[in-house]
C-alpha cells in the first residue's frame, strides 16, 4: 500500500535504490559538512500528522481512522514497526521540502536518512552555517520535532574527517580507512588460518556493505 507512494528526493533512508551512499554523495568534497539529529524521531512523528497525510492522499474519514490505529502507537510511529520507516518519509515530505528549500537559499546541499539530517557548503562561510542552524531549529520545531543539541550537532571542515551516515566524504565516498583495514585483516586471517572473529553471516554482511559502497560510488 505504501511502497509506491512518492517521497522527497532528499529522503534516502528506507527507499528502493537509495542508501547510505546516495545520502552521502551530495556532500563529498565540500568545505563544510553540518550534521543534525532529530530527537525521538519515530515517536515524535505524531498520529495527527499520519491522519493528515492519509486524508490528504484521498482516504475517507473511516478508512483513515483505521489506518492510523494500525500504524501508530502512543500517539506516534512505533519504533521497529514495518510501516514506520516509509510513513516517516511520506509524512515528512513537507519537512524535507522546507529544509531543501532553505539549503538551496543559502547555497547548501541537504539530505536526510531517518533522523539524521546533513547539510554541506561549498564555501566555508561561518555566518551562513550559523544562520542555517538557527533556521533548521525553527523549521523542525514547526514540524513537531526537536533537535539534539551539542553532541549530535556536528560541524566538520575539510581539514578534518567529514563523515555522513558512516561514510567518509572528504574525497569521494568510502568506508573509513580503519574499517577497510580491519576488514582486510579479518579476511586475511580467515584465509590463512580458517579462523575469524566474525560469523560467516557477519563477514558476508561486511563484504556486501563494502562492495555496495564501492559499486554505488563508481556508478
Amino acid at each position: 500500500m505504501l511502497g509506491g507512494l512518492p517521497v522527497h528526493p532528499a529522503a534516502n533512508g528506507f527507499e528502493p535504490e537509495r542508501s547510505i551512499v546516495t545520502n552521502a554523495r551530495p556532500h563529498e568534497g565540500q568545505a563544510v559538512v553540518v550534521k543534525m539529529d532529530l530527537r525521538d524521531f519515530f515517536p515524535s512523528t505524531s498520529a495527527d500528522r499520519v491522519h493528515e497525510y492519509f486524508r490528504a492522499i484521498g482516504y475517507d474519514q473511516g478508512s483513515t481512522a483505521l489506518l492510523v490505529r494500525l500504524c501508530t502507537h502512543a500517539n506516534g510511529l512505533p519504533q521497529g514497526a514495518p510501516t514506520s520507516p516509509k510513513l516517516s518519509n511520506l509524512v515528512n515530505a513537507r519537512l524535507d521540502a522546507r529544509l531543501d528549500g532553505l539549503a538551496r537559499h543559502v547555497g547548501a546541499n541537504y539530505t536526510r536518512y531517518a533522523d539524521d539530517m546533513t547539510f554541506s557548503f561549498e564555501e566555508d562561510d561561518r555566518q551562513a552555517v550559523q544562520n542555517l542552524i538557527r533556521s533548521v531549529k525553527f523549521i523542525v520545531a514547526d514540524e513537531g520535532y526537536e533537535l539534539h543539541q551539542h553532541r549530535k550537532l556536528q560541524i566538520r571542515r575539510r581539514h578534518g574527517r567529514q563523515m555522513v551516515t558512516g561514510l567518509v566524504v572528504n574525497d569521494g565516498v568510502s568506508l573509513p580507512r580503519s574499517t577497510r583495514r580491519w576488514l582486510r585483516a579479518v579476511e586475511h586471517r580467515q584465509a590463512k588460518t580458517g579462523q575469524s572473529t566474525l560469523t560467516p553471516a557477519q563477514l558476508q554482511g561486511w563484504r556486501a556493505l563494502a562492495n555496495m559502497v564501492q559499486a554505488q560510488e563508481e556508478a
